[in-house]
Parts: structure tokens; C-alpha cells; sequence
């Protein structure tokens, strides 16, 4: 899993296949970043993932003692929330 964080990128910087080498030109990999802040059980992230990197990703948030929930129990919730921001798909567990 890399995680790139920088400006979006326009049409014709994503066509013709050069979208992740664009992406890796102009943004910052704030993969490690990202991971380390996930220590805290404040943060909440979504991840959405399917096919055989789902149980990969999975097994990478568990390491990292986060719940994982179903994308349609997820939305159920975002749906569902009165206020959506605090609507959350992963928290860290107490404790971990």
C-alpha cells in the first residue's frame, strides 16, 4: 500500500496510463506518516478495498489493532448519521 498525498492532477495528466507516475513526480509518499499517526486511537480512517487486496488490507489494519467494518454497514452509517463528519469506519482500539 502506497499512500501519495500532493495536488490533483488534471485530465491529461492522468491519461494514456501516466496517471501513478505523475502522481509520484508531484506528491509526497506519506505512507509510513499516515501509519504511524494510525497508533493513536483518535484517528479515524476509511479504507475501501475488494477483490484480493481485501483481505491483504485486512490483515494490515489488524496489525495495526484497527476494527475493520463492511462497506455496507459503513454507509448504512454515513447515511444514517445526523452529523455525517463524525460518522467513522475505522477507530483504533482501547488500549492498542
Amino acid at each position: 500500500m502506497i499512500i501519495l498525498e500532493g495536488p490533483e492532477l488534471a485530465d491529461a495528466d492522468l491519461s494514456m496510463g501516466r496517471g501513478w507516475s505523475n502522481a509520484e513526480r508531484t506528491a509526497e509518499n506519506v505512507t509510513r506518516r499516515l501509519v504511524d499517526e494510525l497508533a493513536s486511537p483518535s484517528v479515524v480512517v476509511a479504507v475501501l478495498a475488494e477483490g484480493a487486496g481485501e483481505a491483504e488490507v485486512a490483515g494490515m489494519l489488524e496489525r495495526l489493532q484497527l476494527e475493520t467494518v463492511k462497506w455496507t454497514e459503513l454507509r448504512a452509517r454515513i447515511l444514517g448519521a445526523p452529523d455525517r463528519a463524525r460518522a467513522a469506519g475505522l477507530r483504533g482500539r482501547p488500549g492498542g
